[in-house]
């Protein structure tokens, strides 16, 4: 069984944090594939790149830090998923093409294209119930603090040295065979992965899935989960 977690950006290729957990024995492993300095064109232009990996590494489970849908007007709060008000994500995706704050819109607008591009390759989006090819929403944020870390600084703010000690913390307690030593973003998808890893191994009280099941209106996505790693009792 392999996971691959995906720390989502949408400017340059180098900046999409990636890494490939396999489970296929008693001790899990990761690997990283990192991408050039490239400007990224559309979300059909990642996905045509992010496919071939899904398909030579047999991908089972997908995970993308980004919005996978739009707000269903009726789910009762004024502009947020919601599994965005569970999981308390600082950014809200709004109803079709409207988002908080505005300069998140493109980000927001290309991560639900990147899913719904992702569905064409077989991967659908995890509706409760965890079924193969699934493609799942994360947020390493909320991740860090559910496992009673202090969370990863902002890409910007954080230096070489957090990275190293935040990543040794890490691998003290998750017990993840490394081939690689992480950069910010695959850190990040990292920590976001581990919630993969419980819900694919079974072991939902160390998972928690804010949010209602996906699902489609007038041809648009709307609403869906959001899934986190926790050491919280659920």
């Amino acid at each position: 069984m392999k996971i691959l977690s995906l720390d989502l950006a949408y400017k340059n290729f180098k900046d999409n944090g990636i890494v490939i957990f396999d489970l296929s024995s008693s001790r899990i492993s990761a690997k990283n594939i990192r991408w050039d300095n490239e400007l990224i064109k559309s979300a059909s232009q990642l996905v045509d790149r992010l496919g071939p990996i899904l398909k030579t590494e047999s991908i089972d489970y997908l995970g993308i830090d980004g919005p996978q849908a739009w707000k269903d007007e009726n789910n009762g709060f004024q502009h947020a998923r919601v599994c965005e008000v569970q999981a308390h994500t600082p950014s809200k995706t709004g109803t079709f093409a409207t988002g908080k704050p505005k300069n998140y819109l493109p980000f927001i607008s290309f991560s639900i294209e990147v899913f719904n591009y992702l569905e064409e390759l077989g991967y659908t989006r995890f509706s409760g119930t965890l079924k193969p090819k699934n493609v799942m929403e994360v947020f390493p944020y909320r991740s860090w603090r559910n496992c009673l870390y202090k969370p990863l600084s902002a890409k910007s703010k954080c230096s070489k040295s957090e990275i190293e000690e935040k990543f040794e913390e890490f691998k003290k307690r998750e017990h993840i065979e490394f081939s690689f030593q992480p950069n910010h973003d695959e850190l990040q998808a990292t920590i976001a992965g581990s919630g993969l890893i419980r819900l694919a191994k079974g072991d939902m009280d160390k998972v928690e899935i804010a949010g209602i099941p996906p699902f489609r209106k007038d041809g648009i996505w709307l609403e869906g989960f959001i899934v986190l790693p926790t050491e919280i009792s659920q």
